[in-house]
């Protein structure tokens, strides 16, 4: 069996004040790049080349005990996405591993019965609803009765995503964003404005939903741009400013300088994300590689296109490329 994700960009949280009765909601978008692919085979010991060894033992081995099985597979990655960066890499990895591995074992589980499974969607179904359809997704939180029961939320709402748009994506290398007990932490010790929820609502439901809809690039990227700063400002007490990290704000800014129609900070980073056309796209990511270079800044800039499919899995002969 193989299998190929995708990616996502975290737009940011609707409501972290929950007084509503909700907390949480999310924004986000599936990108076909970068992504895991891998497979898997019967094997008679538990073998994995490439990708990430520890983490990819710890989750089969975890979901045999569940199905009273025996995790005798070679898993070989050969492609994989980088961790810590802001892209969802932890979720890809848990849900990949978790869909192939079941369909091995002969089960058919829906979407929010593997993320359960693996623990994913606690917070955010961005990534758990991006891996199954592909396309941008809001979700609409977790009811506050409800936060600790490891359900993924309820998705509001799936959009195609335009294909002529895309995304100029710049990671500092020397940057990990925050995961595990630290991101908890973080939250925990939040204390969430009201008003930025009602803000962050106001440009959702006013702004960015009616762009993508009409396809208004220019309206959409303002409304990217607002959100995220006022996401940035849940978390300005927590981490002495909007960004975790002083440098992200100058690629925000220069992303925008370069001719992104918007851009931010996707999760806790420290992936930057700029929004732009197919067409536009290469001279955007020009010139940010080369404010890159003067800043003496060592990371990566690359392109990253919208995915309106979602995972792909086949039986094919793998040697084959195609999916």
């Amino acid at each position: 069996m193989r299998l190929r994700s995708i990616s996502r960009l975290h737009f940011g949280f609707l409501d972290l004040n929950g007084d509503l009765g909700r907390k949480y909601g999310s924004l986000g978008l599936a990108l076909t790049n970068p992504a895991y692919t891998l497979s898997l085979k019967p094997h008679h010991d538990l073998k994995v080349v490439n990708g990430p060894k520890r983490r990819t033992v710890a989750c089969l081995e975890g979901l045999a005990r569940h199905f009273r099985q025996k995790p005798l597979f070679k898993v070989e990655f050969s492609e994989e996405i980088p961790s810590h960066t802001g892209l969802g890499s932890g979720t890809q990895l848990h849900l990949a591993l978790a869909k192939t591995a079941t369909t091995m074992w002969g089960l058919n589980l829906d979407i929010k019965e593997l993320a359960s499974l693996v623990s994913r969607g606690r917070r955010s179904g961005v990534g758990v609803f991006a891996f199954d359809q592909g396309g941008f997704i809001l979700d609409a939180g977790h009811n506050t009765d409800c936060l600790n029961k490891g359900q993924p939320p309820l998705m509001l709402m799936r959009l195609e995503f335009p294909t002529d748009w895309c995304f100029v994506l710049a990671i500092p290398q020397e940057l990990k964003g925050l995961s595990g007990s630290k991101e908890n932490e973080t939250l925990a010790t939040l204390k969430p404005s009201r008003m930025i929820s009602q803000d962050i609502c106001r440009f959702t439901v006013m702004k960015l939903l009616p762009s993508l809809i009409e396809r208004d690039i220019k309206e959409f990227g303002c409304a990217l741009t607002e959100i995220d700063r006022r996401t940035g400002m849940f978390f300005q007490a927590a981490q002495d400013g909007i960004y975790s990290e002083s440098g992200a704000e100058d690629i925000v800014g220069y992303m925008l300088q370069a001719g992104a129609y918007g851009a931010g900070q996707s999760s806790w980073g420290p992936a930057i994300y700029g929004l732009s056309t197919q067409d536009e796209a290469p001279m955007v990511a020009k010139r940010v590689t080369e404010f890159f270079s003067k800043k003496l800044i060592s990371g990566k800039v690359f392109i990253a296109q919208p995915d309106n499919r979602g995972v792909q899995m086949d039986f094919l002969d793998f040697k084959s490329n195609q999916f």
